[in-house]
């Protein structure tokens, strides 16, 4: 049985969208305002995540490619994850800024009426 990487990618992306769509649904009914930060901070985190892994991957493909290690289906998986813990670091630990100010901005729209 082959295994397609893309498949097995586009899933994880998939699951990723649907994870913080889910969070963003359940913000609206819990009623406990420190729930709804906590829960918006995450749902900010998780998205800077999820673009910075896209920014990488994209950044990835301009970078000429060698002969020397081949693209298999194994070095596409291992890439993949070795990108997804990348931006899951940088995003915990401030990341490039855009947690913050979609969380700022959500949290003056939504939660200071």
């Amino acid at each position: 049985m082959k295994i397609n990487a893309n498949d097995i990618l586009m899933k994880k992306y998939s699951s990723n969208i649907d994870k913080l769509t889910k969070e963003a649904s359940s913000m609206k009914n819990v009623n406990n305002k420190k729930n709804n930060d906590k829960a918006l901070k995450k749902a900010c985190k998780d998205f800077e995540s999820f673009f910075i892994n896209y920014m990488l991957k994209e950044m990835r493909k301009t970078v000429p490619k060698y002969d020397i290690i081949p693209e298999t289906n194994a070095k596409k998986i291992f890439d993949s994850m070795f990108y997804e813990k990348i931006s899951d670091r940088l995003a915990d630990k401030g990341g490039i800024g855009i947690a913050n100010m979609i969380y700022e901005n959500v949290k003056q729209e939504n939660f200071s009426k």
